[in-house]
């Protein structure tokens, strides 16, 4: 995949030499007022549907593919299909797999804990839908195939080496086309563990990627967390288990909440959050749908205009046994794009300073909401001199709120100047939110989801260090 645009955004202070006055603040996900928008009114439901499951949006529609779970004794999970023109409202459509009913795996499977990729990139078309997951108690990952996401056949019942009784993730980086998975390595033991394949075929040994930080509560663990590629970093969605202090019935610790927490990776190994008792979505509380517990789907919903996170929740806590009366339910909320972190700027003026970079073709876009103050920027050189014609004398103000908002400099001064050479940029903000700077290197049409980060070997590039 070739990407020309690169981007500065706020996960952390790695691409830039000072930051002053600045806030850096997580993002909140805005609930949809609709939700819930499916819920368990078939008799092969029970009373859980469940998004240990993957949407996903192809073309002009949404695809769904959730667990209805029965919980009254033995546990039964039937994997269901749904969709939606909109993704707000869902059909479930009669199948040929179990006749009158939109199951695609019967409780044979046991299928509880999938996530779902549809695999343009694989030439084989009997293989264009994947998926992962651990079924009942069988302590293995299987990996399965599709032709169209309906019809499914099992590919390997011993894939990873993993008893993982949670929800798996799984992505095929668009760059390197490996296959990345998560998920325990160990039934109960609630840490995040990675195996990868080039193939889909042979995997890795899992490794442990992701565990608490000594900075957050004793009584959180890590449930599963959920990937999505986004650029120069792939994203998690981590499903977080709020225990009980006095809950001392044994090591699994039955009794608590859950909600989902931010955090991001470049290399889908090391994972950091700028925000470790902060949740990014929380449960509502007590008397509300998703009250008590709440748990990701597989993957992030990237639209134009809009981030969509899926999930599921319920008004219970983790203890068994469920009240059949309080349905497992699925709902949605959606945030800005490049919205997880931001910086603030308050009545004074704050400023920020990038480290080098280098531009091939013109052009610079803003992420902002400036509508109640005012952002202003300046080019620079690598040794930090503002570039005639880019001071911040030059700058026409932005004032107002947008995902691809064009900065412009008065008279329009002649961009090639600026190409192919060291370059910062020294941004200054009052009453403003600040998302992320892009530039744009010729992308013919740009996608907010499509970037690079800077790169220090493009300034070697320059140098002629390397070819």
């Amino acid at each position: 995949m070739d990407v020309k645009s690169q981007k500065f955004m706020f996960f952390d202070d790695w691409p830039y030499e000072y930051s002053r006055g600045f806030q850096r603040k997580q993002g909140k996900p805005v609930r949809f007022d609709g939700n819930p928008v499916l819920v368990p009114d078939k008799p092969h439901e029970y009373s859980r549907v469940s998004l240990y499951g993957t949407v996903s949006r192809e073309k002009d529609h949404y695809r769904m593919w959730y667990p209805a779970f029965g919980m009254e004794g033995r546990t039964i999970a039937n994997l269901c299909y749904a969709e939606s023109k909109d993704g707000f409202k869902w059909e479930k459509p009669e199948l040929d797999i179990v006749p009158g009913t939109n199951i695609i795996l019967d409780e044979t499977h046991q299928v509880r804990g999938q996530s779902i990729i549809l695999d343009m990139d694989d030439r084989n078309p009997d293989r264009r839908y994947k998926f992962l997951v651990r079924p009942g108690h069988t302590p293995s990952i299987f990996s399965y195939i599709s032709p169209d996401g309906i019809h499914w056949k099992i590919l390997d019942k011993s894939a990873i080496n993993a008893d993982s009784d949670s929800h798996i993730g799984l992505i095929r980086h668009p760059e390197t086309g490996i296959y990345m998975a998560t998920m325990r390595k160990l039934k109960g033991d609630r840490r995040v563990w990675m195996s990868t394949s080039a193939d889909f075929e042979k995997w890795t040994e899992p490794v442990l990627v992701k565990e608490l930080d000594i900075n957050q509560s004793m009584q959180t663990q890590i449930y599963g967390m959920q990937l999505t590629y986004y650029g120069a970093y792939i994203l998690g969605l981590v499903s977080y288990y709020n225990t009980i202090e006095d809950d001392l019935d044994g090591w699994g610790k039955m009794d608590g909440t859950m909600d989902i927490g931010f955090a991001y990776s470049r290399s889908g190994y090391c994972w950091h959050e700028g925000f470790l008792n902060e949740r990014f979505l929380g449960f509502s509380g007590p008397g509300n749908w998703d009250g008590q517990m709440i748990m990701p789907a597989s993957h992030l919903i990237l639209n134009e205009d809009e981030v969509r996170i899926y999930y599921a929740g319920c008004d219970h806590s983790h203890k068994p046994p469920y009240d059949p009366g309080k349905k497992l339910s699925i709902g949605l909320a959606s945030i800005r794009p490049d919205g997880f972190v931001y910086l603030e700027a308050g009545d004074e003026e704050a400023e920020i300073f990038t480290r080098i970079f280098a531009i091939s073709e013109p052009g610079f876009s803003m992420n902002a909401d400036a509508s109640k103050g005012e952002i202003r920027v300046q080019v620079c050189d690598g040794l930090g001199k503002p570039i005639k014609g880019f001071d911040f004398d030059d700058f026409i103000p932005v004032i107002e709120d947008g995902i691809y908002i064009q900065l412009r400099w008065k008279n329009n001064p002649d961009q090639s100047v600026l190409l192919n050479k060291q370059l910062r940029l020294r941004i200054k903000a009052r009453n403003s939110n600040l998302y992320s700077v892009t530039m744009i290197n010729g992308e013919e049409d740009p996608q907010y989801w499509k970037f690079r980060e800077i790169d220090y070997r493009d300034i070697l590039y320059l140098r002629n260090i390397i070819a």
